[in-house]
């Protein structure tokens, strides 16, 4: 696995099994990777203490993902700031960031953003942000430089497939 920045905060993240991807509980994440056709992605197994709920790779490409519930007092526009502020914080060299104000697609909520962390641990990393009811959930795709087109293009397909959901 690569070592960036992300992964490795993700440290517990192991090769699947195929009884870890049977045991797996369906979630919201696994019907956007659907609808969104990456490619053939392969799953990782996440241990319980994994900041994830699922992680995978394609095309040379991690990705990785997390569903939580917003409080009944906390904005959808709040919980990016605070997810990209932690993110921001693992990058150990220079950081160029891009985001995106929240929009409406259909009965969600999306933001978007792009980190680049220049340094030893060289990086992409695109994220897409999802509020519907109270769901919070968070889409990262992260690859090397030579990456970039790959990352940007998961990203895109999430967005594009979120923006024709009914």
């Amino acid at each position: 696995m690569m070592r960036t920045f992300l992964s490795l905060a993700l440290a517990s993240v192991v090769a699947v099994s195929a009884q870890a991807e049977r045991a797996s509980p369906l979630l919201p994440l696994d019907r956007i990777l659907s609808v969104a056709k990456l490619g053939a992605v392969k799953r990782l197994a996440v241990s319980e203490n994994a900041a994830v709920d699922r992680a995978w790779i394609v095309d040379g490409v991690f990705g990785a993902g997390r569903v939580r519930a917003l409080a009944p007092d906390e904005r959808f526009e709040d919980a990016v700031l605070a997810d990209l502020s932690e993110l921001q914080f693992r990058c150990s060299g220079a950081l160029d960031s891009e985001f995106d104000l929240p929009r409406r697609a259909a009965t969600t909520q999306i933001a978007t953003a792009i980190l680049n962390c220049r340094g030893p641990r060289t990086s992409i990393l695109a994220i897409v942000y999802i509020h519907s009811g109270n769901s919070f959930v968070t889409l990262l795709h992260e690859g090397m430089p030579a990456h970039r087109d790959a990352v940007l293009d998961k990203q895109a397909r999430v967005t594009r497939a979120l923006d024709h959901a009914p």
